[in-house]
Formats: C-alpha cells, structure tokens, sequence
C-alpha cells in the first residue's frame, strides 16, 4: 500500500532531524521476544548517529530489517 501511495506522490512524509540510537533501540526491543525463541544474537553500536528523516518510517525500516534478519537467521545465530 505504501509503495502505491509513493508512486502517486501521496505519501507525506514528515522529515526532521532524527536521532537513530532510539529508533534502532525501539526496533531492537521489539524483535528481541523472537530473537530470544530462536537464541538469536543481537549486536548494536550505539555510533550511529542524526538523519534528516520520518522517524516514524525509519522507525519502520529498522524494523523491518531486524524482523526479516531473525526469521532468516539460523537458531543460535548472530546479527
């Protein structure tokens, strides 16, 4: 549904300075449950830093991410 609403150029965005610790820290909280199931890793550095964006799309992304990365990574794997 997004990616038609981008397509369209409807989508709105509301872009700010964003600090990307907390959005990745949320994200990491909120896989951490079925990371656990499958005794799953997760490393984070916390140098990351401030990004003119949607934090609420990055917020999104990441999550995305890390989801995809514990339903792909093995039992007792690291990411």
């Amino acid at each position: 549904m997004d990616v038609s609403r981008i397509i369209c150029g409807k989508l709105r965005l509301n872009l700010h300075l964003v600090e990307l610790a907390p959005v990745v820290s949320v994200a990491i909280d909120t896989v951490r449950p079925a990371a656990d199931a499958k005794e799953i890793t997760i490393k984070s550095h916390s140098e990351v830093g401030v990004v003119i964006g949607d934090a609420n799309r990055l917020q999104q992304i990441v999550w995305n991410l890390l989801s995809n990365a514990v339903q792909f990574t093995p039992k007792r794997g690291k990411f």
